[in-house]
């Protein structure tokens, strides 16, 4: 089996759509893909704290790669190109 959780953000103009709203503690493997006609990237903070990461500029049609650990908390998700997120460009995801 495999020891770590996957989920896969899809992103568009205006909204990120995950596969799974839920995961457990410990590797992640984060997977964003652009459906969109526009630049857009992906930005990750847990709650309650302060460091951010990024899967990176992803063009139309292409798709970024992370992995991580993640803590229990709810994760922040968010295009941070332009007003992307003030329109919509974002999601949470769960870890418990």
């Amino acid at each position: 089996s495999k020891n770590f959780s996957a989920v896969q953000a899809s992103g568009s103009e205006f909204r990120v759509n995950l596969s799974r709203g839920k995961v457990k503690p410990g590797k992640l493997r984060l997977e964003f893909v652009n459906y969109g006609e526009d630049d857009h990237d992906l930005a990750v903070r847990r709650i309650g704290t302060s460091t951010v990461r990024n899967v990176g500029l992803t063009r139309p049609g292409d798709r970024s790669v992370d992995r991580f650990n993640v803590k229990r908390g709810t994760y922040l998700l968010w295009c941070t190109i332009s007003d992307h997120r003030a329109r919509g460009m974002s999601a949470r995801l769960k870890v418990r």
